[in-house]
């Protein structure tokens, strides 16, 4: 079931680390994405209207990779894990398939 959320600026949505399965559409605003390097908070990207937050941590099943912001007023779309989860198994097996795959390498790719 989705829910919607309104954030203002500061707000924080996930944190680094953390281990929910919740992923978020961004339906309004701007998001930050922070990585913790040395100690410190560094921007290494922003999520935008129509993008999603948190498939990657939700198909590998791993901790959140990052910590996001709001940057400014938002409005996302709040999606439980199992309403997705429910959504991915409508997809043909391959499909499932190639999507873990791919998030996994994305993954892989973004410790380096």
């Amino acid at each position: 079931m989705a829910k919607i959320l309104g954030l203002g600026p500061g707000d924080v949505i996930v944190k680094e680390g953390d281990t929910d399965k919740t992923i978020y559409l961004v339906k309004s605003g701007k998001l930050n994405v922070f990585v913790n390097e040395n100690g410190k908070p560094k921007k290494v990207g922003e999520i935008i209207e129509g993008e999603l937050l948190g498939v990657m941590a939700f198909i590998t099943d791993s901790p959140r990779s990052a910590t996001v912001i709001a940057a400014a007023e938002c409005e996302l779309v709040k999606v439980s894990g199992e309403s997705f989860n429910k959504t991915m198994e409508k997809l043909p097996p391959w499909l499932q398939g190639f999507i873990k795959s791919l998030m996994k390498r994305i993954k892989e790719h973004n410790k380096k």
